[in-house]
């Protein structure tokens, strides 16, 4: 996808034809957009965000350090919200709110090694996944 605004960091842009030069050993397509990482990105990160299609060819596919699959839980209502505040049009919310709740129905599957309410101040989720990242 573009950038959602000028200068915005955690995420590597680029065009789809350069996208598909590299092999991808997380991937998932949302909104129009690929999505993935390539293994030798992946291997100098600590965290790498992603939903449950990412993780399931994520575990397929990668065979470099030890995953530890970390849950975040918040009910649509939240989301909706966190989404308003950072400028996100009322369509744009709806989509991705109906998408998540369909996407993320039975977690089951997924086996995550923790779970945590991300719904909680923000605060409060830092704490908690400190508290993983810790042991």
């Amino acid at each position: 996808r573009p950038p959602r605004y000028p200068g915005e960091k955690g995420h590597t842009f680029v065009s789809p034809e350069e996208f598909k030069r590299y092999n991808h050993v997380a991937y998932t397509k949302f909104d129009g957009y690929e999505y993935g990482v390539p293994a030798e990105m992946l291997d100098t990160c600590d965290f790498y965000v992603i939903d449950i299609d990412g993780v399931k060819t994520l575990r397929e596919r990668y065979s470099g350090k030890e995953l530890v699959v970390i849950y975040l839980d918040i009910a649509p209502e939240i989301a909706a919200i966190r989404m308003h505040e950072r400028g996100d049009s009322d369509e744009k919310i709806m989509k991705r709110v109906r998408n998540d709740v369909s996407m993320f129905a039975d977690v089951t599957g997924l086996k995550p090694d923790y779970v945590i309410n991300a719904g909680q101040p923000l605060i409060e989720v830092i704490r908690d996944m400190m508290k993983v990242i810790n042991g």
